[in-house]
């Protein structure tokens, strides 16, 4: 049997159908979960990594998605996209890019596969998205931030203290995103969104929660006391130094707060606050959130502490050095590893979703 295409309803009004209760259907479609003729409803899609995130809910049971889309021959035809579950829901985080029926719009209808019916198509437009965000601590509670973004050319914001958002840069050819400078809405929350210029679309981004970071730290001993300094963020937060008690037991004891400049100074704290007799091993603590340790060697004047920032895409870096790795960036710390001897290295980037 040919498939006779039905017109299209472009159904986007997301706010009013997440306000309904789980039984009302969207003011797009008027089926019931009772009747054999198939319905999508709260159908959404947006940009991956993987492909295009689809997802929503459908009735009745045995139904198929399935988006129509261009063949390269001047045709388009129906390509499956996934079942609907028996729970009546739908999710397919990966459908391929090329199965969209415009720059930015993907088209799906459900089919119902006992009797063959289709329902009425329905546009959905491409939401963008953000993914895979690192942030560091800069100077001055300032964060610097990459990730992967789409799609190109769509505007990044943050928002600010003062609740307003800002325009921090966009997204390249590549799908890459990297901005310097960029001011927390918080001392310990960033949140972004991303705004589709074509479409007009936005896109919240989970919200991101900065963690305490020292980004130098350095140690000397004199006359039985130690000298700490160094930079970190936000301003307020606690330095700790992990240190052996009296009664054998460990803990980790303040020696004092970030400023608002983000430096750090103590020039007498007591000897016995050392890890162990040239190492002062400490760490960063702010709302219950703390940052890796870090060891600071006695006499050692260079920070054990090394901040990169992405200078380039990874993508032009790998293919200028001919590497195979993946997000390598290729920047000297200034450190030198001996030979057979064992070295450890701890990456972080500084903040977690959520």
């Amino acid at each position: 049997m040919q498939d006779v295409e039905k017109p299209l309803r472009v159904c986007d009004d997301r706010a009013a159908y997440r306000s309904r209760l789980d039984d009302e259907l969207s003011d797009c479609l008027d089926v019931t979960a009772n009747s054999d003729t198939p319905a999508l409803f709260d159908m959404e899609a947006s940009w991956g990594r993987d492909g295009i995130s689809v997802s929503g809910r459908g009735v009745p049971v045995l139904v198929r998605v399935e988006a129509l889309s261009p063949d390269g021959n001047g045709t388009t035809s129906w390509k499956s996209i996934g079942d609907v579950k028996d729970d009546g829901t739908f999710l397919n985080p990966a459908v391929p890019t090329g199965y969209r029926f415009n720059e930015d719009t993907l088209r799906v209808r459900a089919r119902n596969l006992a009797n063959g019916q289709t329902s009425e198509p329905i546009g959905l437009l491409l939401s963008p998205a953000l993914s895979d965000v690192r942030v560091l601590w800069a100077q001055n509670g300032m964060v610097w931030l990459s990730a992967w973004g789409a799609p190109i050319h769509a505007r990044v914001e943050a928002l600010d203290p003062a609740g307003d958002w800002t325009d921090i840069g966009g997204v390249e050819n590549d799908n890459w995103f990297g901005a310097e400078s960029v001011q927390p809405s918080s001392d310990s929350v960033l949140t972004l969104r991303l705004r589709d210029r074509r479409t007009g679309h936005v896109s919240s981004v989970p919200e991101i929660r900065l963690d305490p970071g020292l980004t130098d730290f350095r140690a000397e001993e004199s006359s039985g006391r130690v000298a700490a300094s160094g930079q970190g963020a936000p301003a307020g937060a606690q330095v700790q130094a992990y240190r052996r008690r009296t009664d054998g037991t460990w803990s980790w004891d303040s020696i004092g707060d970030i400023k608002a400049d983000g430096s750090f100074s103590n020039p007498d704290t007591p000897s016995d606050y050392l890890y162990n007799p040239n190492t002062l091993r400490v760490r960063a603590g702010h709302n219950g959130r703390y940052s890796s340790p870090v060891d600071a060697t006695i006499g050692f004047p260079q920070s054990r502490v090394s901040v990169f920032t992405p200078q380039v895409p990874a993508r032009m870096e790998r293919s200028r050095l001919q590497q195979r790795q993946e997000f390598a960036d290729y920047q000297p710390t200034g450190f030198f590893a001996t030979r057979s001897c064992r070295q450890s290295v701890t990456p972080t980037s500084g903040a977690t979703r959520g």
